[in-house]
């Protein structure tokens, strides 16, 4: 049979009640089925009790009699029982009768409490003994959040990181509660959590101190944090913290600052911190910097004591330390070990070095230098080009040099060349001037630059005994090419100039000699080239043998004559006189072992070579006797292929004029003139050797002079008519000449 009455649903099989009731005001009872009378077997009844939410219920049974039951490894309560479930979690099991089974009946004056707003109690009996059953009462009642939220504060052990519960307040009111905060806070979107807002972005602007900390410090810090604060000095100075040692932040023990963390920011650079020690460990953490930035973060767990920070001011440090450049020094605006704010380092180089870069720099406000150190680089002269484009020279070792300051060049002449004025050594000064540095030959005017000039009158072979019994016209063949390597053949060319026609070249027969005083000067007879043009003549060096024009033979064109203007070609006065000319050449030749030139006789010394030879003391020395070279006719009558010698002795002019007012009245022996040769003749220089030279030794320096330039000797005008007795070799006294010669050397 069943039964429908309002929210009940009643079931009767034979007996056996089957139940399920919905109980939804404030307060109300329920019982077992025929309560007082006994209950029916079989019974499975549930009452679902449900009140406003906020809401928890009382339940208390007032009486309660049923079957007491146990089995092994089930437990009590197995046959007819009453059970509470609260979220499908069994709460109470009861049965048995609280007088004769208290551990398995609820005690009639006791209350049960649910933790929520609904509960189900479910009566089961089984197919046997039937007793009174049970009545129970139950009500609505406040629940306490506050509480619930401080016991589990307290109690709750797992997944406490996750329990939300009011920070600062919490106030209960009928079937509710809210949370309150404390003055500054605010309370959170979550309506539990207290944030301290009012540490947000706040600026300290205090030039000389202030304090930090976290809120509520030392107390514990709020959840759900972010503070900021800016420490803003004036230019020039430099924050320094102190941190209290009472320090405390959540740290994971794998994850590090990862959930709560202090961030100090400073420059470019994050430190973060967190756990129990002080950063610095309580001591001065200089910033260096007059900006810093500390930013506090925390989540919703962990609570700690939080921090408390001092700053104070100093100057702005430079702490890239600065040091005495290579070659230079440093010195600073102060004596301190450090360096800060508007100090400044000057730098300096020592002596022959420059400065790259800026030598003062000055501390900045940002704790850099204000440009980056200077070097000292050593001092160049450059390339000396001055001195690489003296001719006839070169600087010993260039390639090596580096033209830098203290270096000394030495300068030396090229093979076959001597310095005659200037210095050889120059210094790089401090100036970055190269300047003269010693081996001063001699003041010139060309700022002492080195002045190179060929090497004059060293013979190639030295030999003496080559110099006794040698001749011209009556002499003997030069054995070694290159002995006298002045010698210059003098190509007259083909043209008519005394009425008489000459063969031109090397082998011609119109020659004269000549002698090589200079890279580009040949002097000669002014009565060989006179009435010629330049380009008649060619003057050929390096000549001994004139069928052998080979690699060392050297050939020069002719650029001008120069004949003295005192040369007067008129024999019947004073023939010959001034007999000297300078021919200067198209191109300088190249010095060789067989092709240089002559000294002149600059001194009186030298210019007096001659007359010393005169000396009876010396009379018999060979050395102190003049030597005249040619191609002149020999003593035979015909022209030499191969440069002859002769030595002939110094004779004075009044010995020289007598010799000729003998047989010529028109002759006469200037003071432009010397003679030599000897009384009984024989040997003397001949036709072909005009032009070339008379010369003389210094046995001292062994350095032979162009003392005579062979111009005349019988004026016969027989053939082969040369080394006459007693008409000596007239020569033209070069030593009168040395003003008018220097005139066209450079």
């Amino acid at each position: 049979m069943r039964f429908l009455y309002g929210t009940a649903i009643v079931l009767l099989y034979c007996n056996s009640v089957f139940s399920a009731e919905l109980l939804t005001a404030h307060f109300g009872n329920f019982s077992s089925p025929n309560y007082p009378r006994s209950y029916p077997d079989n019974s499975n009844l549930t009452w679902n009790i449900r009140v406003q939410h906020g809401y928890r219920m009382s339940i208390r049974f007032s009486t309660f009699d049923l079957e007491d039951s146990y089995e092994d490894g089930i437990g009590s309560c197995v046959y007819d029982y009453v059970e509470i479930t609260e979220s499908n979690k069994t709460v109470a099991k009861f049965c048995g009768n609280y007088q004769l089974f208290p551990t398995d009946a609820p005690n009639p004056s006791k209350f049960i409490y649910t933790s929520q707003n609904e509960v189900r109690v479910t009566f089961v009996s089984d197919y046997s003994i039937s007793l009174s059953g049970f009545q129970a009462h139950y009500a609505q009642i406040d629940i306490n959040e506050c509480e619930l939220m401080e016991t589990k504060k307290r109690t709750i052990i797992e997944d406490w990181d996750e329990l939300v519960v009011c920070s600062h307040y919490c106030r209960n009111v009928p079937g509710s509660y809210y949370c309150g905060c404390r003055p500054k806070f605010t309370l959170d979107a979550n309506r539990h959590t207290c944030v301290a807002s009012f540490c947000e972005n706040q600026v300290l602007t205090d030039d000389n101190s202030g304090h930090i900390s976290s809120p509520e410090y030392p107390e514990l810090y709020a959840k759900l944090t972010d503070c900021s604060w800016t420490i803003q000095l004036r230019e020039g100075l430099s924050v320094n913290l102190i941190f209290e040692r009472a320090f405390g932040i959540e740290e994971h023990e794998e994850e590090g600052c990862t959930y709560d963390r202090l961030e100090v920011l400073h420059k470019s650079t994050t430190d973060i911190y967190c756990g129990n020690q002080a950063p610095g460990n309580g001591t001065v953490m200089p910033m260096n910097t007059n900006l810093v930035q500390l930013k506090f973060h925390t989540d919703l767990s962990v609570e700690k004591k939080g921090f408390s920070v001092r700053y104070t001011s100093t100057r702005i440090k430079c702490l890239h330390a600065l040091h005495d450049p290579r070659n230079g020094s440093l010195s600073f605006s102060h004596s301190r070990s450090y360096h800060e704010f508007e100090d400044v380092a000057t730098f300096s180089c020592d002596r022959g070095f420059d400065i790259i870069g800026v030598p003062r720099l000055k501390c900045l406000s940002d704790g850099s230098w204000s440009h980056s150190a200077p070097i000292c680089q050593i001092k160049s002269c450059g390339v000396p080009q001055f001195l690489l484009d003296l001719p006839n020279s070169h600087i010993v070792e260039y390639e090596n040099s580096k033209t830098t300051y203290s270096e000394v060049l030495d300068v030396t002449c090229n093979q076959w060349y001597g310095m005659i004025s200037g210095a050889s050594k120059w210094i790089c000064e401090n100036s970055k001037i190269w300047t003269e540095h010693g081996g001063l030959v001699a003041i010139n005017n060309f700022n002492n630059k080195p002045v190179c000039k060929p090497i004059c009158g060293k013979k190639l072979y030295n030999d003496p005994a080559d110099w006794i019994e040698s001749q011209a016209s009556g002499g003997k063949i030069i054995k070694r090419r290159g002995e006298w390597p002045w010698m210059t053949l003098v190509d007259l060319g083909d043209n008519e100039a005394k009425g008489k026609y000459g063969i031109s070249g090397l082998n011609g027969t119109n020659y004269c000699g000549g002698s090589l005083v200079d890279e580009n000067i040949v002097i000669t007879a002014a009565h060989c080239v006179e009435l010629r043009n330049p380009s008649d003549i060619t003057a050929w060096f390096g000549v001994d043998d004139r069928s052998i024009n080979d690699n060392i033979v050297q050939k020069r064109d002719i650029l001008e004559i120069n004949i003295h203007q005192d040369y007067e070609n008129k024999r019947h006065t004073t023939p010959f006189d001034s007999d000297i000319a300078v021919l200067k050449l198209d191109s300088p030749v190249t010095l060789t072992p067989v092709v240089r030139p002559i000294c002149l006789p600059l001194t009186e010394t030298e210019k007096q070579l001659p007359q010393k030879s005169q000396n009876p003391q010396h009379n018999v020395n060979t050395w102190y006797k003049g030597v005249v070279t040619g191609w002149g006719k020999t003593e035979v009558g015909t022209l030499s292929n191969h440069l002859l010698k002769v030595r002939l002795p110094f004779v004075s002019n009044e010995v020289c004029q007598t010799g000729y007012d003998e047989l010529y009245e028109h002759i006469t022996i200037t003071e432009n003139m010397i003679c030599a040769g000897y009384p009984g003749g024989h040997r003397d220089a001949c036709k072909g050797d005009s032009g070339g030279p008379l010369m003389f030794p210094d046995r001292i320096t062994n350095t032979w002079f162009l003392n005579g330039i062979v111009s005349f000797g019988d004026s016969s005008d027989r053939e082969n008519f040369c080394g006459q007795a007693r008409t000596y070799g007239a020569y033209t006294n070069v030593g009168k000449f040395i003003d008018w010669i220097s005139s066209f050397l450079d």
